[in-house]
């Protein structure tokens, strides 16, 4: 089976290089930027294309691995090339994009499918080691589904099925858990910048904080995994943290309310609150 890729970033050689190893045969790269296309033949291996649609009807899947923004210019441009046909398979990796994005493909008679991994990706270095340890997403036609059950499976990840009306969804818990995670290690970095710790101590501080609750969540569902002083009831503390922040840092006060009013939910569940207790950090948090 030949696998073509336009787009030849940090996902495209990553993905070429893993399916490689597994005996797929690479067709080559095409990209905006032939340094970038070139550069990737010559570490990942298959032939440099400057004509998308000649990469295109010379695969038996292609992988558009290119920004979100640019998957549908990328396709529509493919089906006016007519460079698809019956058979044939086209794959996105965007996590935002449902299949539908490359319904001009399917109207060529391809098969289609998203498939996103679970993993951030900032290096091909890190990629090749994350990937075949995270899980995938695959939404899309079932025969698109099948071949990337099969691809996702020899490169040694995990996978489960979307529906498309359920990608949104899936992409916001996505965003929360790797995006949204980083935002709160940066509110916390200047929180404790503003109490005085030394800025080389920041990082190293927080940091087996963050990895000792991770592990935690390995083994104990949420409410289990949670410690501190809304899952004690610790009116008291929080009402301090309040007026601190207030005082230091009221930009972060709104987050941490709201991520407040989120704990106070899970320390429910923990059933360690009393209901006056629940009341009282309530109100606080509003």
């Amino acid at each position: 089976m030949r696998i073509g890729f336009i787009g030849a970033g940090v996902m495209g050689k990553t993905m070429g290089s893993l399916l490689g190893a597994c005996g797929y045969e690479i067709a080559g790269y095409f990209s905006r930027s032939e340094t970038s296309a070139y550069r990737a033949t010559k570490e990942v291996g298959g032939k440099f294309y400057s004509d998308a649609a000649k990469l295109a009807a010379s695969c038996d899947v292609l992988f558009i691995t290119t920004p979100d923004d640019a998957v549908k210019e990328v396709v529509l441009g493919l089906s006016k090339s007519k460079c698809l046909g019956p058979g044939q398979f086209v794959v996105h990796m965007s996590g935002a994009h449902t299949s539908k994005i490359l319904q001009p493909a399917a109207d060529c008679g391809a098969y289609v499918m998203s498939m996103h991994p679970l993993q951030s990706c900032a290096s091909v270095e890190e990629a090749l080691v994350n990937l075949p340890l995270c899980v995938f997403s695959l939404e899309g036609h079932p025969e698109a589904v099948k071949i990337g059950k099969i691809m996702v499976s020899r490169i040694g990840a995990e996978f489960f099925v979307l529906n498309a009306e359920d990608k949104v969804l899936y992409h916001a818990a996505a965003c929360v858990a790797s995006n949204y995670l980083v935002t709160l290690f940066d509110a916390a970095l200047e929180l404790l910048d503003l109490s005085g710790v030394e800025k080389d101590c920041l990082v190293p501080a927080l940091l087996p904080l963050i990895e000792g609750t991770l592990g935690n969540l390995r083994v104990m569902k949420p409410a289990g995994a949670l410690t501190g002083p809304i899952s004690r009831g610790d009116i008291g503390t929080v009402a301090r943290h309040i007026k601190s922040l207030e005082e230091n840092a009221p930009d972060i006060l709104d987050l941490y309310k709201a991520l407040g009013r989120r704990t106070l939910k899970i320390a429910w569940e923990k059933g360690k609150l009393k209901k006056d207790q629940l009341e009282e950090l309530k109100s606080l948090l509003s």
